[in-house]
């Protein structure tokens, strides 16, 4: 599936994950910044969920992102993550390809 080549490819860019569980594995990768591949959904083989603090200083956003404000609801085991907690504005990136991956990691590297 492909979500397991997406935790590959994290693992392999940033190191272990700091966290795993079953519906969830995440990476802190900076002070504020946490990596989150949801696991228990979508229910595709060729999709996967990346939740990411939302940048600062007005960045351009990846365009397969979804933003969630901050009193917006979004994946609970997202919130222990560095950026992503509760109260704070979210990004979730829905990554279909390799391509999505490749810039996704370039993303992650350029925040």
């Amino acid at each position: 599936m492909f979500k397991y080549k997406v935790i590959e490819r994290i693992t392999k860019e940033f190191g272990s994950p700091a966290r795993v569980t079953v519906k969830v594995t995440g990476w802190n990768v900076g002070d504020n910044l946490g990596v989150v591949v949801q696991t228990d959904q979508p229910n595709k083989e060729n999709q996967v969920f990346v939740w990411l603090p939302y940048p600062p200083d007005s960045e351009l956003l990846p365009k397969i992102a979804l933003e969630y404000a901050a009193e917006s609801g979004r994946h609970s085991n997202t919130y222990p993550s560095p950026g992503l907690e509760k109260g704070k504005p979210a990004l979730k990136l829905i990554v279909s390809g390799d391509e999505e991956l490749d810039d996704l990691i370039d993303y992650i590297m350029a925040f």
